[in-house]
């Protein structure tokens, strides 16, 4: 029985959905067998296959909430490499926050939740107080930093919704030239 499991499946029934499974299938086990001789696999939840080129891992346990994205290639030592940097942080001031760790590029990327309780624990002068030696770290700041740790998803909905509110204004300010 497999310690983690594989998504990505595709449930169309065609001889192309056939042979995309089976490919799948095949990568799954040999993630599997090379996981399992290095003992990575009892820290993964599932494998997601949904796209080769880009192989996510899902961990588990208390690490259930990160992904690592680990690409096309190379699977098992960046896997290895995720979960080293992951070691490395999960006591640092930002390791509660790790959601994500994209392992295909040069060097690792780290991503973090967007802590919102931050941007709205703000007092009455806009700032919210921070832990670093009790400087006041301004709402500005803490919008930059949001900005900075949300993912492409969380960004692409903020600039759909900026744009939107571009719109609305502009509309505002022709009816009240009218």
């Amino acid at each position: 029985m497999p310690v983690f499991f594989l998504r990505g499946w595709n449930e169309e029934e065609s001889e192309a959905a056939r042979k995309e499974n089976s490919e799948k299938v095949q990568k799954f086990l040999e993630l599997q067998r090379e996981w399992d001789a290095a003992g990575l696999s009892e820290r993964v939840s599932e494998v997601n296959l949904g796209d080769v080129r880009d192989v996510r891992a899902q961990l588990a346990g208390d690490d259930s909430q990160i992904e690592a994205r680990l690409g096309a290639e190379n699977l098992t030592p960046r896997l290895k490499q995720a979960l080293e940097v992951l070691d490395q942080q999960r006591n640092t001031a930002l390791g509660p926050l790790i959601t994500y760790i994209i392992m295909n590029q040069r060097n690792p990327i780290v991503g973090h939740s967007v802590a919102v309780h931050n941007v709205n624990a703000i007092d009455g002068a806009g700032n919210h107080p921070s832990k670093d030696n009790g400087r006041k770290t301004s709402q500005n700041e803490n919008l930059v930093k949001a900005g900075r740790d949300a993912t492409a998803e969380e960004k692409a909905t903020r600039n759909r919704n900026d744009k939107t509110r571009v719109r609305e204004r502009s509309k505002e300010d022709r009816s009240r030239r009218t």
